[in-house]
């Protein structure tokens, strides 16, 4: 089946994606509201809780706004870079399951493959 994906936000308000491959989703970053995040993915027929995880590219605000309050309503694994991850945990109230990487590493979670690489970029570790 191929990969589909469609931009929820783009832009210094928020950015996220949604990717669907094989019938399970997975959301690039969560920089939107968790409320629009939610109207947005539940437009494109996307139940937040058919998500197998979010990916956390970095720790900007543009890319995590939303996770906290995202994550007290879904129970949905969070995935990030060691260091990213950190970061972001320190400043979140509500728990999820983590999954860690390192920048440049090949992992595969929930039928997805990664391949990661660093970014330059103004954060702890950002990754593409």
């Amino acid at each position: 089946m191929p990969m589909r994906f469609a931009v929820l936000g783009s832009g210094s308000g928020g950015n996220s994606t949604v990717v669907e491959c094989d019938g399970k989703y997975l959301l690039v970053d969560a920089g939107l509201s968790a409320k629009q995040l939610t109207l947005r993915l539940e437009k494109l027929g996307v139940d937040p809780e058919e998500l197998t995880g979010i990916l956390i590219t970095h720790e900007h605000g543009d890319h995590v706004r939303g996770l906290d309050v995202f994550l007290s309503k879904w129970q949905v694994p969070v995935l990030a870079s060691i260091m990213t991850g950190r970061v972001v945990q320190e400043n979140l109230r509500h728990r999820a399951k983590w999954v860690s990487f390192e920048s440049g590493q090949n992992f595969s979670w929930e039928g997805f493959d990664f391949t990661t690489f660093g970014l330059p970029h103004d954060a702890v570790e950002p990754v593409g």
